[in-house]
């Protein structure tokens, strides 16, 4: 799969017992696509990286190539988690689908979302943020175009 275009799953959990539900709706997603989770935990109450390890089996059965998982151990904000799971796609990711930890997605979310990234140069959020799947390096934030690097290093300062 190592050629094979592919969409990355992001998933920022913080203290998030209902974890599963998310978890049990991507085991469930319907798709000819393959795809990767990328779990990013902080501060307290996390769920551990055997929780997530439990549903290896049933991700790989729903085309799930990998599963990154990272803890730190400090509250951090959401747009840090963003970056920092967005700078660990795989090469051959052409896009991102942003998954919430309590929410339990519809069985053709990846295979659409794919379609759509696949199909469309530029995808628009109501919130100004703009990315570029062909180019793969720029944002938009509040109509400022920022490459990646520096939205890393605005994060980190």
């Amino acid at each position: 799969m190592q050629g094979e275009k592919i969409i990355s799953v992001c998933m920022p959990v913080y203290a998030q017992p209902v974890a599963w539900l998310a978890m049990e709706s991507l085991c469930r997603q319907q798709t000819e696509v393959g795809w990767e989770l990328l779990i990013y935990e902080d501060e307290q109450y996390a769920n551990g990286i055997k929780f997530y390890q439990q549903y290896s089996e049933r991700l790989s059965t729903a085309k799930c190539s990998s599963v990154k998982y990272k803890f730190f151990e400090k509250r951090i904000s959401l747009a840090e988690k963003y970056v920092e799971m967005f700078l660990r796609t795989a090469p051959n990711s052409i896009g991102i689908l942003l998954q919430a930890a309590d929410n339990y997605s519809e069985p053709f979310r990846i295979q659409n979302t794919f379609h759509l990234l696949n199909s469309y140069d530029w995808i628009y959020c109501p919130n100004a943020l703009f990315y570029s799947f062909q180019k793969k390096k720029q944002f938009c934030i509040h109509w400022r175009i920022l490459e990646l690097a520096e939205i890393w290093q605005c994060v980190e300062n």
